[in-house]
């Protein structure tokens, strides 16, 4: 296949998905939901190679496409940017690409977003849930933003913290701390007996980067 006929079969697919380049992470991304249902949108992260080994297997007969080629398509394509970032101010620089922009996500959901990523940061890694809830309430009530319904916040909870590698222990699988059932997110290889509070300085930390990168 020429390289042009490439590089429209390549733009063509980076189009069909509104997919971008980054360069620091060396990565395509774009959302995009496998069922079409809105709550099952989420960012997909490929390899250029990934990305080859996809349309090459789905779209030519034989390997053909290559990395170089992914990138020349984002490029023609304006979809390059230099690294990635998550938050809801304008952002100067047409370099970088804004994850929570692209996705159109709303506050509410990048407040949970940010906080699953900043718990495992920070190795909290067996947490109380109320505790988790009232740090997102915190960070809601600083941003002014309007809470989504308990019913659909816990569908985020279970939608970015199972993403960060966390059981939600909630309702009927609530677990025993202390001779007392209560909610949990817990990662896999830690128990119940792990579980602590929050301490006052890493929450004050996780508030401040939350509210620092979305009001």
């Amino acid at each position: 296949m020429e390289i042009d006929s490439q590089i429209e079969l390549v733009s063509k697919w980076i189009t069909d998905r509104n997919a971008a380049y980054l360069a620091k992470e060396n990565m395509v991304v774009y959302y995009a939901s496998i069922t079409g249902r809105h709550s099952d949108y989420q960012w997909y992260s490929l390899s250029l190679n990934e990305v080859c080994r996809i349309i090459n297997t789905t779209m030519l007969a034989q390997d053909t496409i290559k990395p170089e080629i992914i990138i020349t398509a984002c490029q023609e394509l304006h979809r390059v940017f230099e690294f990635g970032v998550k938050m809801h101010h304008d952002i100067i620089s047409a370099n970088v690409f804004n994850y929570f922009k692209e996705g159109k996500t709303s506050v509410q959901e990048s407040v949970i977003d940010l906080l699953s990523s900043c718990c495992e940061d920070n190795k909290l890694y067996a947490l109380y849930y109320n505790d988790v809830v009232s740090l997102y309430s915190v960070c809601m009530t600083l941003l002014k933003a309007d809470s989504v319904s308990v019913v659909d916040r816990n569908k985020l909870f279970e939608k970015y913290f199972s993403r960060n590698g966390y059981s939600i222990r909630t309702t009927t699988n609530r677990v025993f701390v202390n001779g007392k059932k209560t909610g949990a997110l817990i990662q896999q290889g830690y128990s119940p007996s792990d579980i602590k509070m929050i301490p006052d300085d890493i929450f004050n930390h996780i508030r401040a980067k939350i509210v620092g990168a979305l009001k």
